[in-house]
């Protein structure tokens, strides 16, 4: 819990970007990469989130991103970088929570998002550099090999009993996994769909059910990037593996070629189709699935960085994520 005097501050700077008297500020949760609160003024419910660096571009991004596609993000009300505050409207009910027995994994519901989510995508095509300057990292496939390069050597720097470290052998192998990653980069970066915004979070959680007026709206853009699209996929992927039982296992081929996995993502991939024919889009998404991994595994070595306090929780998350550059992915 934050101090009252830090409370008060936020809760002035609330008031007067919404020109409101607001509630008292009531927090709602608390996790390593940031903080939310909730607050009411004039029937009008807002949220405030303040973010761990380096997360604290979210306002811009979302700024920039509700300017773009003004059909899938609302704008921010406000937001401050260098404290990483942002306050935005409440958007109503997410996914996860209309179906929460399957974590959102309605079949029906996800396919509908997902084109949503499309063209979300697609509207920031040839915006790369306004949405760098607002603070999207660029994790362009290019910088794959090297990104996973840091990212094994930060994680082998770690102390022996610090969940993130891996062994000699361990980094071995990744470094052996760097002309796979850089050869799955390649893949993407001669293919034919062009670079866009990547949410890296994708998930039901992070998704406003439509109302009255209003498709499917994203939000949390916290460790979002500037890469291929398709790598946004990962998250739902493993969903849609364990919710079909699919024999992934934990080494070797992840084999998706399966009825389950392209009734969702077939219905993402049509909206791409101006780009390229359906094998070869489900080829690019593949090749996707294995570089995001490295960037998923980046974040968290930087949250953890800032919130050594969430260890003990969240300090293998980056080993879960990092091996499965090892794996090649068949769509």
């Amino acid at each position: 819990m934050r101090d009252t005097t830090w409370q008060s501050e936020v809760h002035q700077w609330a008031c007067t970007a919404t020109g409101t008297s607001l509630a008292p500020m009531e927090q709602v949760r608390t996790e390593a990469w940031s903080s939310v609160w909730r607050t009411r003024g004039r029937g009008v419910t807002y949220w405030f989130k303040e973010n761990t660096p380096p997360l604290t571009p979210e306002g811009p991004v979302h700024a920039a991103l509700a300017d773009l596609a003004p059909d899938q993000v609302t704008a921010p009300v406000a937001w401050d970088v260098e404290r990483g505050w942002l306050l935005t409207l409440d958007g109503g009910q997410v996914l996860q929570d209309l179906y929460p027995e399957r974590r959102g994994m309605d079949t029906a519901a996800i396919r509908t998002m997902l084109r949503s989510y499309a063209q979300l995508q697609r509207a920031t095509i040839g915006h790369g550099e306004r949405l760098r300057a607002a603070g999207l990292p660029d994790r362009s496939p290019a910088t794959a090999g090297q990104t996973l390069l840091q990212v094994a050597t930060a994680m082998a720097a770690a102390a022996p009993d610090d969940p993130r470290h891996i062994t000699e052998h361990e980094l071995a192998r990744l470094v052996a996994g760097v002309e796979a990653v850089e050869e799955a980069a390649r893949c993407l970066q001669q293919g034919p769909v062009p670079l866009a915004f990547d949410h890296n979070d994708l998930f039901p959680r992070n998704v406003f059910v439509p109302r009255a007026h209003w498709s499917y709206r994203f939000f949390d853009f916290g460790e979002s990037l500037w890469s291929h699209p398709f790598e946004s996929l990962v998250m739902l992927a493993w969903e849609v593996v364990h919710q079909h039982k699919l024999p992934a296992g934990d080494i070797g081929l992840l084999d998706l070629d399966h009825p389950g996995i392209h009734d969702v993502f077939d219905a993402y991939l049509e909206q791409w189709r101006d780009f390229a024919d359906l094998p070869t889009l489900r080829r690019l998404t593949g090749a996707a699935l294995q570089l995001a991994p490295v960037y998923r595994a980046e974040r968290w070595m930087e949250i953890l960085a800032r919130r050594p306090h969430a260890l003990d929780r969240h300090g293998g998350t980056p080993r879960a994520w990092i091996f499965d550059i090892e794996r090649p992915v068949r769509l």
